[in-house]
């Protein structure tokens, strides 16, 4: 099973934190008629270590090569996406999707590398 995480983007300061530091620091504030924290965007961890050991989360930005039983892919940048119920790894380039869980996981472990996030290395993006 997996252990469920969360990191967040705080779009007011630009940076990243961890949800321990969210639940330890009374600046962020709860906004409890939307029911949302206020200024951070939540991404939620998918389970996976990458090739270094490094957690992979939602909106990471990776590389490496999409293991597969017939052939091994290379591809430059892939962005982790959550959307039906599932993560997926979507090509930057021409946003073409491949689900973690039509992936060997062991295999894709050992494959890709996290090499930053959409909110704090954008110009990967383009």
């Amino acid at each position: 099973m997996r252990e469920v995480k969360f990191r967040a983007w705080d779009n007011y300061d630009k940076k990243m934190v961890s949800w321990m530091e969210i639940l330890e620091n009374r600046s962020y504030t709860y906004d409890f008629m939307n029911n949302v924290l206020k200024n951070l965007i939540p991404q939620q961890f998918t389970g996976l270590l990458d090739k270094n050991g490094k957690e992979i989360y939602e909106g990471d930005i990776c590389r490496g090569t999409m293991p597969d039983t017939e052939r091994d892919e290379p591809f430059d940048l892939m962005e982790v996406k959550y959307e039906d119920a599932s993560f997926s790894l979507y090509r930057i380039k021409n946003n073409r999707g491949l689900y973690f869980g039509e992936l060997d996981m062991p295999a894709l472990n050992k494959s890709i590398e996290v090499i930053g996030n959409i909110f704090e290395n954008s110009e990967l993006l383009n």
